[in-house]
């Protein structure tokens, strides 16, 4: 269920697209030196960014939410500016924007782009999101809700969700993609990979992950 990268090998749950011949995604030993994690390296291209998918398994009979949950760890070697989006199914996408030694989270699924939080470089964080879908009757929504949470502490409920040309969410979740920017070089580790369909109901008062996420990663 959760993809970590101990064994050395890279699954079929990960797959990936590169436009530039110096790009590589590998099994390596974690900057801090514990253990192993995906890394992804993208130079700066010409005619696109890289592309890395982590598919999505269901778990429920009925899906009402989409689940993306990771540890990342961004190299102050990375290039300032935009340097990584994450889409989570078709309709929430976290952005990266590299400052210095700092990096800006940002909502990013519509033109009404939000700052979420800050971290800094050359550490371990941990990103979530869960999209609540709108195809699940027992969520009572008629927009797909998005709870985000950064080092285990939440940071919010948003409603800013991608749709599509039809004016109308997609509750499809086949994958998380993960995008290097076209003008960046980037450097970045991943670990604890979690994508999932679940049946976990819409409650606007419930901020927290820790038991949902341990009965599901177990």
């Amino acid at each position: 269920k959760t993809l970590t990268f101990e064994s050395g090998a890279i699954t079929s749950a990960v797959t990936n697209k590169f436009y530039n011949t110096e790009s590589s995604l590998e099994i390596t030993d974690n900057p801090d030196g514990d253990g192993k994690s995906l890394y992804f390296y993208s130079e700066a291209g010409i005619s696109s960014g890289d592309y890395i998918y982590f598919d999505a398994y269901s778990s429920g009979t009925s899906p009402s939410c989409n689940i993306f949950e990771a540890d990342i760890y961004i190299s102050s070697d990375s290039t300032d500016g935009r340097i990584l989006e994450i889409m989570v199914g078709k309709g929430f996408m976290f952005d990266f924007e590299k400052v210095g030694d700092t990096v800006k989270l940002k909502d990013r699924s519509t033109k009404n782009i939000n700052l979420l939080s800050e971290f800094s470089t050359d550490e371990w964080h941990r990103i979530r999101a869960e999209l609540y879908r709108v195809d699940a009757a027992a969520n009572g929504i008629e927009m797909p809700v998005i709870k985000i949470w950064l080092d285990n502490e939440f940071i919010c409920v948003s409603e800013n969700c991608y749709l599509w040309s039809n004016n109308t969410p997609s509750n499809a979740y086949g994958n998380t993609q993960v995008y290097s920017m076209m003008s960046a070089t980037t450097y970045v580790y991943f670990d604890n990979v979690f994508c999932s369909t679940t049946d976990k109901v819409f409650d606007p008062l419930d901020e927290n992950i820790s038991d949902f996420r341990d009965a599901l990663m177990d």
